[in-house]
């Protein structure tokens, strides 16, 4: 089933699954506790404080969450998983890495041996770490970005498209690329 506060969708179906109503903690633990669902899934990847507050909430009230990750995902051995991550598609984690709970991690990311993630982390496509990076709660990282090996990106950071991250990165730190470029004719 789905939950979704777009009042539209209500009733409706969605990629065979019915839209049963608004986002509501107490329907999820009522669905729970009849059998109709096993866990929940937070499919929203652009809003850090949103996906945290459900997923705080919901646990609050007993409703576990599980780790959906795509079949093309490549896992590594001695992964250490928390729960209610989304992992899409061509991800790879390297030996040993340990990834928290609720973060979003877009297709094409790559999160090499004994790197940490944190917790409510989201990811844009193409992000890699080196070894050993560890990455603070609440980090929101945008599209093709590559981080050196022991790096150590602090909690509730912004990380902007295309750069290359080679030394430690504050807690509440905003990086922006200052990114170049002129367009011309070939003709």
């Amino acid at each position: 089933a789905i939950m979704d506060d777009n009042a539209a969708l209500h009733g409706k179906m969605v990629a065979g699954a019915p839209v049963v109503g608004a986002i509501d903690a107490g329907r999820a633990a009522e669905l729970l506790a009849a059998g109709a669902i096993d866990a929940a899934v937070i499919s929203v990847s652009t809003s850090i404080p949103f996906r945290e507050r459900i997923f705080t909430t919901w646990k609050a009230q007993g409703i576990p969450f599980a780790n959906v990750i795509h079949p093309s995902a490549v896992v590594g051995i001695n992964v250490a998983w928390g729960e209610g991550n989304v992992v899409m598609a061509f991800c790879h984690f390297g030996a040993c890495a340990a990834v928290g709970d609720n973060n979003f991690l877009s297709a094409y990311c790559s999160i090499e041996h004994h790197c940490v993630l944190g917790n409510h982390c989201s990811f844009g496509p193409g992000v890699v770490t080196s070894s050993r990076v560890t990455i603070g709660d609440r980090v929101r990282f945008g599209t093709g970005i590559f981080i050196e090996p022991g790096v150590t990106i602090g909690a509730d950071s912004v990380i902007a498209s295309g750069l290359a991250i080679a030394q430690h990165i504050p807690a509440q730190s905003l990086l922006k690329a200052k990114i170049g470029y002129t367009v011309r004719s070939r003709g």
